[in-house]
Formats: C-alpha cells, sequence, structure tokens
C-alpha cells in the first residue's frame, strides 16, 4: 500500500510519486527515466 489512493492509479520510482498514471503517461516516464539511465551511463564512461 502507498497510502495514496486518492491520487491513484500511481506508480513509485527511487521514491517519487506518479500519479493519475495512465498508458501514455507510463510509458513517457519510462522512456524518460530509460534516457536519464543512458545519459547517466554515458557520462560515467567518459570519466
Amino acid at each position: 500500500c502507498l497510502g495514496a489512493c486518492a491520487l491513484g492509479p500511481i506508480v513509485t520510482e527511487n521514491g517519487s510519486y506518479h500519479n493519475y498514471m495512465t498508458p501514455g503517461k507510463l510509458r513517457k516516464l519510462i522512456e524518460t527515466l530509460s534516457s536519464q539511465k543512458t545519459e547517466d551511463n554515458q557520462d560515467v564512461k567518459a570519466q
């Protein structure tokens, strides 16, 4: 239980709540997080 029924459907990611989730919003969130992860990995490799 996330204790946030009024905000549902809800997804959490690293402690952040993403509320009123729809399939489209979830796809966008996954794309954003994937691109951030790729950028972070490239930064580590460049150092």
